[in-house]
């Protein structure tokens, strides 16, 4: 008895993640899509639900997910690419080639759940095989190539580790997801399951009818889609978004165009619109989007290096004349003692008189003759800048000898 799934119908919101999911099925060369999330949000679900889908638009009988293949994390190169049946080459005396999942997964969905746990060369061999529709195999004197267009499902939960960013740029969309918010939401969710685990049968007929309109809208779409048309200016604009969010390299512009065909296929369009680009760009750019690099910093002109090398020099040559007119204060101040010794010869008397204040000589506006000299006192020597230099030694909290030094120069 062959495995009921869940109907994508009866998924309760995570509109994105359908919307990701219908996209890829109507156009493979989208690059397939990323689902990222915490556990428990029908990531896992939805894609196999829309293997069912895909069964269904393809003959019609009962949908029950047989296109699903699953991508295990023990997997080989050789069990993903395939390699060379040694049983079959020894029995026909030549190389016989064994396909791989990548040859079992044409026409369907390629299942890879948990990819941040998958090692990166097997990662690139499946991205590599998703955008181009071919698997080419070179391996133990086997040089093949084989068609391999799927639908790329993975999951991921961020708690258990990103995927590199090299890897999360070729997958062509990425939804983020997360639980119901609402009550009601959640409380339809659990009637929902527990219908659906207590009567598979029943609960799959209930919702048969949606399951049949979308696998019939699926297999239209995919015959439409050869004939839809991408206007010139709508070009413009898919580039003009691209670099608004400054996203590296030119995979996201070759992207939402193919999801706004499909989309507009999905529709029963044959031209895309505006309305399909801004639909499906943010499922194309949430995983590309970059924040923006600040302005390098503009180089000094020559003219104004030098300018900044001349400051420090006018700098330094007005601290050393500040200086010099500090050590000339003293020798000013003792000028007005000057011809004390005179007015004490003049004096008469024995009675010593009291010392006058010397008044200060007003210029007479005649100049010095010429060869006198003139004697100074001594006087009151400069002030001397006392030099403090900080501690550079840091004594421990705790017991010990030992301490730690804190030098500039080191």
């Amino acid at each position: 008895m062959k495995r009921k799934y869940y109907p994508f119908s009866a998924i309760v919101g995570q509109e994105q993640l359908k919307e990701a999911l219908l996209l890829n099925a109507v156009n493979p060369r989208i690059g397939g899509v990323l689902v990222r999330g915490e556990k428990g949000t029908a990531k896992s679900t939805a894609v196999r639900a829309l293997g069912a889908l895909l069964s269904l638009a393809r003959n019609g009988n009962g949908g029950e997910g047989e296109v699903v293949v699953t991508l295990p994390l023990n997997a080989t190169e050789e069990m993903v690419a395939g390699g060379i049946d040694f049983q079959e080459t020894m029995k026909e005396g030549c190389r016989v080639f064994q396909p791989g999942l990548l040859k079992k997964a044409h026409e369907g969905i390629l299942y890879v759940d948990e990819v941040n746990l998958l090692d990166d060369h097997l990662v690139d061999i499946v991205l590599d095989a998703a955008s181009s529709g071919r698997n080419r195999v070179e391996r133990e004197g086997i040089t093949l190539a084989h068609p391999s267009l799927f639908v790329l499902a993975g999951t991921m939960n961020p708690e258990e580790g990103e995927l590199r960013p090299q890897l999360l740029d070729r997958f062509g969309l990425c939804v983020e997801v997360h639980g119901e918010q609402e009550p009601e939401g959640r409380v339809e969710l659990m009637l929902r399951r527990e219908s659906f685990d207590a009567a598979p049968e029943s609960f799959s007929e209930e919702y048969g009818r949606d399951e049949r309109r979308i696998g019939e809208s699926i297999a239209s779409a995919k015959t439409l889609l050869a004939s839809v048309r991408m206007p010139t200016h709508l070009r413009g604009f898919i580039s003009e978004l691209c670099h608004t969010s400054n996203v590296a390299g030119h995979r996201a512009d070759l992207v939402i165009e193919q999801a706004a065909r499909a989309n507009a296929a999905l529709r029963g369009a044959r031209e895309v619109s505006v309305e399909d680009i801004t639909e499906v760009a943010p499922l194309a750019l949430v995983h590309r989007r970059r924040d923006p690099v600040p302005p390098e910093e503009q180089q000094p002109q020559p003219e104004e290096r030098e300018q900044e090398q001349q400051e420090p020099e006018q700098r330094n040559q007005g601290e050393d004349e500040q200086q010099q007119e500090e050590q000339q204060r003293p020798e000013e101040a003792r000028e007005p003692e000057q011809g004390d010794e005179g007015r004490d010869d003049e004096s008469s008397g024995d009675e010593p008189q009291p010392p006058e204040t010397p008044e200060p000589e007003e210029p007479s506006g005649q100049p010095e003759e010429p060869g006198k000299d003139e004697v100074f006192s001594i006087g009151q020597s400069f002030r001397v800048r006392s030099i403090a230099t900080p501690k550079d030694r840091k004594m421990r909290r705790g017991s010990g000898k030992r301490s730690r030094s804190r030098v500039s120069q080191k």
